[in-house]
C-alpha cells in the first residue's frame, strides 16, 4: 500500500451473500457451522480490504486468537444478508473487532466478536504490527470510535442455575 486507507464512521460492509439450500439443517434454518464459514469468509475480506491479507507472504501474518459468535435470528433459504464489520479496538500487536451479520431489512442476525493479532511465523509468537498495518488500523479505530459498542461485545456465557 503506498497511501493510507480512508475510513466512515460505519462498520465496513464486507459481503452479501444469499442464503442457499444445502446451508440448512433439519429444522429448515441456517446451521450454526454456516453462519461460521461466512464469517470466516468476511474475515478474510476484511484483511483484504485493509491489506492484511499480503502479510501472509511475509514474516508474520494475522492469526485469529478467540471467536463468540451470539445468534440471534433464524435465517431460511433465500434470506439476503450482508456482513459488516466494526473496530473496537487497536494495540500494539492486536486487534478488537465485531462483526455483524445483518438481514436486509437490517437485523442482526449474528454477530461474532474476535481478537486477532499479528504473529511472527518463525517463532509463532505475537509481534507488532508493522508501521503501515498500525497507521492503517489505527485510521479504522479513528473512524469508528464515536460508534456504539454493541450490546453482544464482550458477552460471556454465564448460568446461574445450580
Amino acid at each position: 500500500m503506498t497511501e493510507a486507507l480512508q475510513f466512515d464512521a460505519t462498520p465496513l460492509v464486507l459481503q452479501r451473500v444469499g442464503i442457499r439450500p444445502e446451508w440448512l439443517n433439519a429444522s429448515g434454518h441456517l446451521r450454526a457451522a454456516q453462519y461460521i464459514v461466512l464469517f470466516d469468509q468476511a474475515i478474510e475480506a476484511f484483511l483484504e480490504r485493509i491489506g492484511l491479507s499480503g502479510a501472509r507472504n511475509s514474516a508474520a501474518a494475522p492469526f485469529l486468537l478467540e471467536m463468540h459468535t451470539c445468534y440471534q435470528k433464524e435465517l431460511h433459504e433465500g434470506d439476503e444478508v450482508r456482513i459488516e464489520v466494526q473496530a473496537l479496538g487497536v494495540a500494539d500487536k492486536r486487534v478488537h473487532l465485531i462483526m455483524f451479520m445483518r438481514t436486509d431489512a437490517g437485523e442482526i442476525a449474528a454477530t461474532t466478536e474476535l481478537a486477532i493479532a499479528n504473529v511472527a511465523l518463525g517463532a509463532r509468537r505475537a509481534q507488532p504490527w508493522t508501521a503501515e498495518q498500525r497507521d492503517t488500523l489505527a485510521a479504522l479505530m479513528r473512524a469508528h470510535t464515536g460508534l456504539a459498542v454493541p450490546p453482544q461485545a464482550g458477552r460471556a456465557i454465564v448460568f446461574s442455575c445450580r
